[in-house]
């Protein structure tokens, strides 16, 4: 199943909205710079970088918009 939607993400100290590709298991996005990354929920609460060049607290912030969408959206 794909799903895409949007999320506003801290990025270099602005508040930006980016789009996510839910395609399988990861999340793919493309951050405002153009790089083009992808992160992977493992299931406890904690995120994972698949590609890209992020430190692992952005990915914590991505993975937490992500999650903020989820709980505001139905299914």
């Amino acid at each position: 199943m794909e799903k895409s939607f949007e999320v506003k993400i801290l990025f270099n100290n602005s508040e930006t909205s980016v789009q996510v590709d839910h395609r399988d298991e990861t999340f793919e996005l493309m951050l405002p710079d153009g790089q083009q990354v992808s992160i992977l929920n493992n299931g406890d609460n904690t995120w994972q970088l698949v590609s890209g060049n992020l430190s692992q607290e952005q990915v914590n912030l991505i993975g937490d918009a992500i999650e903020k969408y989820y709980q505001q959206s139905p299914l």
